[in-house]
């Protein structure tokens, strides 16, 4: 993800690779529930920009009261416990998490230009059952650590396997008491 040439550092050799699926064999890793939730949206009719969406005509198409509402009844059908949730946009994770808030639910937008909480407060919050979700964009994709989340909810469309991999990772971490990760996925 940072543009280096990795195969380089190991003279283009694979030094050892292994599957999460191989690691969720090996109880290295939680195994995983999949949830695909369709997405009426009509992204074809959103620009494509040639690795991301039109970011104004996502928006129109994600800021709505009828989407939120699906995206809210689908997570309380799936959810277990914490919830991390990927949004696209910080207007989009606000949004969701002003709609949920607004519905009695207990949640906090946690992005790079969040003031009011920290990363580490937000996930101890998370990890004390204080909130029940984290909305987040771009900040959890990889290097965090918080083995308490049991749910990843996908708001948004996932250009890259990568990053949904990653991303995936975050609720992956084995816990006491955790059986399985729930992938809630707003999928098209």
């Amino acid at each position: 993800m940072g543009n280096k040439d990795v195969y380089g550092l190991c003279d283009g050799n694979v030094a050892y690779q292994l599957h999460f699926i191989v690691a969720i064999e090996k109880e290295w890793l939680a195994p995983l529930k999949y949830f695909g939730v369709y997405d009426d949206t009509d992204y074809s009719a959103i620009t494509w920009l040639g690795n991301k969406y039109d970011q104004e005509e996502l928006l129109f198409a994600q800021l709505r009261d009828d989407l939120a509402d699906r995206i809210l009844n689908a997570w309380l059908e799936h959810r277990q416990t914490r919830t991390l949730a990927f949004c696209s946009s910080i207007k989009q994770a606000d949004f969701l998490s002003n709609y949920f808030n607004h519905n009695g639910y207990r949640t906090i937008s946690l992005n790079s230009k969040n003031k009011n909480i920290s990363r580490k407060e937000a996930i101890q919050k998370l990890t004390n059952q204080e909130i029940d979700i984290i909305f987040t964009v771009d900040l959890f994709n990889e290097g965090v650590d918080i083995p308490s989340v049991d749910t990843l909810l996908f708001a948004r469309p996932t250009e890259s396997l990568t990053i949904f991999t990653q991303q995936v990772g975050r609720g992956l971490r084995l816990h006491d008491g955790k059986e399985y990760c729930h992938i809630i996925d707003f999928d098209r």
